[in-house]
């Protein structure tokens, strides 16, 4: 379309945004805003609004924010976007700063701001101002709780160990929880060690999508870790002998090109994980038996896989990208507790 020099309109840019934003490419989200200047399309409130998601998405917040500070008519989906993205990148305080300013300005929050805003409630662990803001909804903001409501109502007391609670509010819920209720009522459950709330959990996501194969993961896993066997549809009971449908991978952007890594591959960069593994321990925060004692349900210990596709990208990464650039990789499946507490002390 470039190469006929035909002139690109909010539509083209609308499609192509988050096509970027997906693949996690920063460097092609400026080029495509430098595109948007240069056909004077940055004032349109749509494009304004995709970008802020894409530069989130792709892991560049600065520049996410200084869109938003540059939007002239900032409306209610410009607000959402900001605050999801400080949400996104572990800023749970920023965002209810957000919230408060956008509340200063007179635009009124909608669905969306609020199930962001006790979500953000949940992360701080501020489960007495995460729940007001539930009740609360018909009273200050003339809205009826929907699933998105309920799931971060699962996921705030949750977080706080609260799994009694949580299962409660959806057994009397007056909607049908849906998988994403259950994804985080279930997500709760492993963090808390809880194995009969997570079989629970594991059963009811079963029933919703049989076909998934993530469940029918699932549901191996949990056997193998509890010693005690899902419940589950008969057309989707764990098979060991077969393959399942999903390899567990990541994708990972250096010098412009992406890479992608699966479990256990052999890319010759085991002495480098070695080499981090080995800097933890003598840290006194050895990660070789973390996980231990708890259900570390969506993925398999190292030892019999091979190293984590993450912590395969991020040697990589850290042997490959320059000096004092971020290091960002997208990833098929939630990381495993294992990967996460390593990632964070490298």
């Amino acid at each position: 379309m470039q190469s006929l020099l035909v002139r690109p309109d909010y539509i083209t840019i609308l499609s192509i945004i988050p096509t970027f934003a997906n693949l996690v490419a920063s460097w092609k989200v400026r080029e495509i805003h430098a595109c948007i200047f240069h056909h004077n399309l940055e004032l349109d409130s749509k494009i304004a609004n995709a970008l802020i998601n894409a530069y989130s998405k792709s892991g560049n917040l600065a520049s996410a924010c200084a869109v938003f500070d540059m939007h002239p008519s900032r409306d209610v989906i410009s607000w959402n976007c900001i605050i999801l993205a400080h949400l996104l990148h572990g800023s749970p305080n920023e965002a209810l700063d957000l919230f408060c300013k956008m509340k200063q300005e007179g635009v009124l929050p909608d669905h969306t701001t609020l199930a962001t805003v006790i979500k953000a409630y949940g992360l701080m662990g501020k489960v007495s101002e995460g729940s007001q803001t539930f009740l609360n909804l018909a009273t200050n903001y003339n809205l009826t709780p929907d699933l998105d409501h309920y799931a971060a109502m699962v996921d705030l007391l949750g977080r706080s160990g609260r799994l009694k609670e949580a299962y409660e509010l959806i057994d009397e819920m007056p909607l049908i929880p849906n998988s994403t209720v259950w994804e985080t009522f279930l997500t709760a459950a492993v963090m808390h060690g809880n194995g009969r709330l997570a079989h629970l959990a594991a059963r009811e996501l079963s029933v919703i999508d049989p076909g998934d194969p993530r469940v029918q993961r699932l549901a191996s896993s949990l056997q193998d870790l509890t010693g005690k066997s899902v419940d589950v549809p008969k057309e989707m009971a764990p098979n060991k002998g077969r393959k399942l449908d999903e390899v567990e991978s990541c994708l990972i952007e250096t010098m412009n090109k992406s890479y992608v890594f699966s479990n256990g591959d052999n890319v010759g960069l085991e002495p480098t994980v070695l080499e981090l593994n080995s800097m933890m321990i003598q840290m006194g925060h050895s990660m070789l038996n973390n996980g231990i004692g708890t259900l570390d349900v969506e993925e398999e210990k190292e030892v019999a896989v091979g190293a984590h596709c993450e912590k395969l990208a991020i040697a990589f990464g850290l042997s490959n990208s320059p000096h004092f650039k971020n290091i960002r990789i997208i990833k098929s499946a939630r990381m495993c507790n294992h990967c996460q507490v390593s990632l964070k002390e490298i």
